[in-house]
């Protein structure tokens, strides 16, 4: 079965036509993402023309993940509504709306009020999109057939990674020829944010499924996450890879922009050649997944981790290729975190009962932590501004010290997760 990039037809089986919504729904979220994520060069170089201090990107990021705490809000109001697709595709209408409205708003604002007011626009366009993150989240995991599980989600995210790799190209060009005014970046990040009314309508084809049902919630359920051991430890993995990434990701684009003086179609230039790698790798990584184990594949991937925090470690204006080469290298590993992590999150989940609070979980374990981690990240960023080390041939400063302790971060957390991922002796043992 193929599940090709084309609208649903209406003479399509019910499965086909939500698979095939699925993936052009991922298809226009990643290019909003790609224009409008906190993390892209273009919202990045909108809050430096802000005259915002680039330390305290971390407390956006910050604000983005604590918005997690309006899942379990959005677990107990929505089963509350009659009809659950309705208030997500509602609900999914306004987030975009509101971050357009919020971000052509703030050029016109006193200096003083954007650094609070950008947080707050932030904040709220990710709480919408956390009241709804339980139930989609649970409609795809229960819309893809087990037996084509890997296959379908390395086309996903193929798709997804081309998706990308274009919205790229055209935002490195895009923003080359914006005046370098607030102004300016506001009407090209509101033009991105329109994919994401896109990406909605898409969803809108999509069937739930048989299986997906509205549950009552009860305060004895969360003793189901607690006995859960598979569940337990799929926490565990990520929690251990994600630890210094939490504390590198806020910095990628000022590195970029402010360290190593790139450009931005420079900046597009480098993630398309990760791009293009995760495009061709993530179909093979997901056979590949299907048949071996999530342990076995994330043993291989850690390697290129590490070679992507020491490329940021020596990496200068004069000498950026190895920052080129490592995330070359981490398209692969990124497409494998995903497959095996995805895959290990779906078979902890149980086929009956509470599934949505299990979604609910996972996701709050990630963004509590990532909220937490990341504005400690801007602390130790700020610490470290006048911080001076000398690592053999090379002197680090901030950031670059910033990096290399990350580097060394990972090889504990990295390895010491695979404990957690299943083997493949325990593929196929029930939670």
């Amino acid at each position: 079965m193929d599940f090709p990039l084309l609208p649903p037809s209406r003479h399509a089986s019910p499965l086909r036509q939500t698979l095939t919504a699925f993936n052009l729904q991922i298809v226009f979220r990643s290019v909003y993402e790609t224009f409008c994520g906190i993390g892209g060069f273009i919202f990045v170089t909108f809050i430096l023309t802000l005259g915002i201090e680039k330390e305290k990107i971390g407390y956006l990021t910050s604000a983005v993940s604590f918005a997690c705490i309006f899942q379990m809000a959005g677990l107990i109001a929505l089963n509350r509504l009659g009809s659950p697709k309705q208030s997500v595709i509602r609900l999914a209408f306004i987030e975009p709306l509101l971050f357009i409205t919020g971000i052509l708003t703030l050029p016109h604002l006193p200096p003083s009020f954007r650094l609070p007011l950008l947080g707050l626009c932030v904040f709220l366009s990710a709480s919408l999109l956390n009241l709804t993150r339980p139930l989609t989240d649970d409609w795809l995991a229960l819309s893809i057939p087990g037996s084509i599980r890997g296959r379908y989600l390395g086309r996903r995210l193929q798709l997804s990674s081309v998706s990308l790799l274009l919205s790229l190209a055209a935002a490195g060009v895009l923003a080359r020829l914006t005046p370098n005014r607030p102004s300016s970046y506001a009407l090209l990040l509101s033009a991105g944010a329109c994919f994401g009314l896109l990406a909605v309508l898409a969803l809108a084809r999509a069937h739930l499924p048989p299986a997906f049902e509205i549950e009552s919630f009860r305060p004895s359920d969360f003793t189901l996450i607690v006995r859960n051991r598979r569940f337990c430890k799929c926490l565990m993995a990520q929690f251990l890879y994600n630890l210094p990434f939490w504390f590198a990701m806020p910095f990628y684009q000022v590195f970029y922009l402010r360290i190593l003086h790139m450009s931005e179609i420079h900046i597009a230039g480098l993630l398309t050649c990760y791009y293009l790698v995760k495009i061709f790798s993530s179909a093979p990584l997901g056979r590949w997944l299907d048949r071996t184990s999530p342990r076995h594949l994330m043993f291989w991937m850690n390697f290129s981790y590490l070679l992507l925090f020491f490329a940021f470690v020596i990496s200068t204006p004069h000498r950026s290729w190895p920052l080129w080469v490592a995330w070359a290298i981490t398209g692969v590993g990124d497409g494998g975190y995903f497959l095996a992590l995805t895959q290990t999150l779906y078979q902890a989940v149980p086929d009956q009962g509470a599934r949505k609070l299990f979604f609910v979980a996972n996701n709050l374990q990630l963004m509590i932590s990532g909220a937490v981690l990341t504005a400690l990240a801007s602390v130790l960023a700020q610490s470290l501004r006048s911080t001076t080390w000398h690592l053999g041939p090379w002197t680090l400063t901030q950031f670059p010290i910033l990096y290399f302790l990350c580097f060394l971060a990972f090889i504990p957390c990295g390895f010491l997760s695979l404990l957690f991922l299943p083997g493949s002796s325990e593929q196929k043992e029930s939670p």
